[in-house]
């Protein structure tokens, strides 16, 4: 009801969410990326409802949202090696081991926090 643009954009979502729940949720990181797309989709979507999907804010706040999402899935799979390894994940904490998932979980968290700065120095907000 609100455009074809994001009736379309809605559709490749869904089709992405299928593919994810039907073959990648066990691939791992390509399956944690595609979660955190979609959810960072979100921003981008609410812009598209505006005209704005493009906005240099609507971008900003998608990526960041991302990012925290991405973060939060490969901690998540840090946290359930076991259900993931009845499923036969390929999650990074299996391949490469649990604080390595952790360790990257918190490089991604580190880096949002850094990120967080520039709409303040780049004087995007009043």
């Amino acid at each position: 009801m609100i455009s074809i643009s994001a009736l379309m954009f809605s559709i490749a979502l869904a089709v992405i969410g299928f593919l994810y729940n039907r073959k990648l949720k066990k691939s791992g990181l390509l399956g944690n990326i595609l979660v955190s797309f979609s959810v960072g989709m979100t921003f981008i979507f609410g812009g598209l409802t505006v005209e704005l999907p493009f906005h240099k804010m609507v971008i900003f706040f998608s990526l960041i949202a991302a990012l925290i999402d991405l973060g939060e899935e490969i901690a998540a799979d840090a946290m359930d090696i076991k259900g993931d390894l009845l499923i036969n994940s390929n999650s990074i904490a299996i391949k490469y081991g649990k604080e390595t998932a952790l360790k990257i979980s918190g490089l991604i968290f580190f880096f949002v926090v850094l990120l967080t700065s520039i709409p303040f120095l780049l004087k995007w907000f009043s």
